[in-house]
């Protein structure tokens, strides 16, 4: 049985909180703050899936994360669509997104840089979630 269009909507609502929650920790980061285990949860979750969206990492091959394979195959779009709108070619960049991700309580490894432009990825995919929450045929037909 496949997935309602509401617990579509439902999944990209909560995807959509988890990139906001963890592009305000960022920001948090960024201003030397230090982050709560909570906190720490979201980038370990968020770089395993980042890692599930490239489909050359080692982990995609190996299905290191099999449950995370239908909300990466639903995100790869975002994700590519972010990386066009903040112009962001670097095939390097794109390949360490992820490692990032996972290293983020290192403060030392996070460069100025790189911590934008994943705030910028992170808050466009945030939008994206939330306006496929907000067109949901669902919220239309119950009006």
């Amino acid at each position: 049985m496949g997935m309602t269009d509401l617990q579509i909507q439902t999944k990209y609502f909560i995807l959509g909180c988890k990139f906001n929650d963890a592009e305000e920790s960022l920001i948090k980061l960024r201003n030397g703050f230090s982050l709560s285990p909570q906190e720490l949860t979201y980038f370990e979750f968020l770089g395993n899936l980042f890692e599930q969206m490239d489909m050359e990492s080692e982990a995609f091959k190996s299905r290191e994360h099999p449950e995370l394979s239908v909300e990466a195959t639903r995100m790869r779009p975002f994700f590519y669509n972010a990386l066009s709108e903040l112009k962001i070619t670097e095939p390097r960049f794109i390949k360490e997104v992820y490692p990032i991700f996972k290293s983020v309580n290192k403060k030392s490894d996070l460069k100025t840089g790189d911590v934008s432009k994943i705030e910028g990825i992170l808050h466009s995919m945030t939008s994206q979630c939330m306006s496929k929450t907000a067109t949901s045929s669902y919220v239309y037909s119950s009006l």
